[in-house]
């Protein structure tokens, strides 16, 4: 019987050792783990501490950096698109300054009325359609009308009656009332401040038309008007005319 009871309590001891060996091993190998990770989790350290910290800060400079951009463009101000444009230059002191401006009077592709003639006649010039050419400031400019003669009523309505009217301007200032010509064709300036007249006039019967032409150069004197080359004596004939027809209209 004594040993049977040392056996059995041989092998009721050696599996106790085994375990409590086991249990020692374990808490080794826990601690050694513990103390090399300053007795915290590596895993959750990892995790958090780490890569997670890294990714949150780089995230929040980004951020940083777009708005930074946001708030310099918004700071550029936009263009002024309904900026007034600039304002014309004012006219010179040497410009002529009328009581009734020409531009505004006779303005280019009006009919405004009629013109009487300054001789004191019933006869009237009636306008139909004008050119403006007027400067205020130039040696030279000149306004041309198309129209018909007539009376105070209105224009007689015959071919006969149809000419162009002429008003020369010197400095600004007219340099005679209207003086009529069959038909201008055209006016042109020069360099030296004159210009150049092409007109035609009607041939020997009415119905013949205006089938002569004629050009002369013209040129601001004296606050006059002096013809130079072409066909003077021709130009003087209509434009020293003892009839002319007043500035200004009367209807």
């Amino acid at each position: 019987m004594t040993r049977i009871n040392q056996a059995t309590k041989l092998l009721l001891v050696v599996p106790a050792a085994l375990a409590i060996a086991s249990c020692s091993a374990t808490e080794d190998t826990t601690a050694d783990t513990a103390a090399d990770t300053g007795g915290m989790a590596p895993t959750v350290t990892a995790s958090i501490g780490g890569a997670g910290a890294e990714t949150v800060t780089k995230e929040r400079a980004q951020e940083n950096t777009q708005e930074k951009t946001v708030t310099e463009t918004v700071a550029q101000p936009p263009a002024d698109k309904t900026a007034p444009p600039a304002a014309a230059a004012p006219e010179g002191d040497n410009c002529a300054h009328l009581p009734s401006d020409p531009r505004q009077q006779y303005a280019t592709g009006t009919a405004p009325g009629r013109m009487p003639a300054d001789n004191g006649s019933d006869t009237n010039y009636w306008i139909e359609d004008i050119d403006n050419q007027y400067d205020p400031c130039a040696p030279l400019s000149w306004i041309t009308f198309k129209g018909s003669l007539g009376g105070e009523n209105g224009p007689q309505g015959l071919a006969g009656s149809i000419a162009d009217g002429l008003a020369l301007y010197v400095d600004g200032e007219p340099a005679s009332e209207v003086k009529l010509f069959g038909q201008i064709d055209q006016i042109t300036p020069l360099e030296n401040g004159g210009a150049t007249v092409a007109w035609s006039e009607r041939g020997q019967f009415t119905a013949d038309g205006f089938v002569n032409h004629y050009s002369a150069d013209i040129r601001p004197a004296n606050g006059g008007i002096e013809a130079v080359s072409g066909d003077t004596e021709k130009f003087y004939e209509n434009w020293h005319y003892p009839v002319g027809y007043l500035l200004g209209t009367y209807d």
